[in-house]
């Protein structure tokens, strides 16, 4: 199911309009130029920007420019910071029902996000949200681990999501810092 909206103000509905009608094709002079990835952040979840840390909902709305990600050459015993370019933010577009994962971990900080997005584990791999277990560990962003010491997986939010992408090439370009932790971006 697809719903289009153009800017000049013409909306294209791809679903059957009646129960017993044939779905319809999308218009040979129509392509898709976004797709919804939904792995995103609470909107006061705290992402560190050139400036410092920012809730990321404020960010979006005084159109940050830049983000801190990893530099190419960042390793868990030495970790580094570079500010990239924004390429866009993910918002929702409306109000929407979310089930959130909320880890706690052993050093009290919590990161609330949607059950998909990517988070960097203490093998260095990117795992989703949903998939971490207590004892698992998050990356600090000076290459330290924290032991998760609770999970709730399904933590109500009605509201929007935010995420944001940068404008590097490469998947150490694309990892940020969210509450202090090793985040990755809608690139992942």
């Amino acid at each position: 199911y697809f719903l289009l909206e153009f800017s000049d103000g013409k909306v294209w509905d791809s679903a059957p309009k009646t129960v017993d009608a044939a779905c319809e094709i999308m218009p040979l002079d129509i392509r898709i130029g976004a797709i919804c990835r939904s792995s995103c952040y609470h909107p006061e979840t705290a992402v560190l920007f050139p400036g410092g840390e920012q809730e990321i909902a404020l960010a979006q709305k005084e159109k940050q420019s830049q983000i801190m990600t990893l530099t190419e050459d960042s390793t868990f015993a030495a970790m580094r910071a570079e500010a990239k370019d924004i390429d866009f933010f993910v918002v929702s577009r409306e109000d929407f029902n979310h089930h959130l994962v909320r880890l706690t971990m052993q050093s009290g900080k919590q990161l609330l996000v949607t059950q998909n997005h990517p988070l960097v584990t203490s093998e260095g791999l990117m795992l989703q949200a949903s998939m971490f277990r207590i004892g698992d560990s998050l990356v600090k962003m000076n290459g330290l681990i924290d032991p998760i010491v609770k999970i709730d997986s399904d933590v109500p939010y009605f509201g929007k999501v935010y995420n944001v992408k940068t404008t590097g090439e490469t998947p150490l370009s694309q990892v940020v810092f969210a509450e202090g932790y090793l985040s990755g971006s809608d690139w992942y």
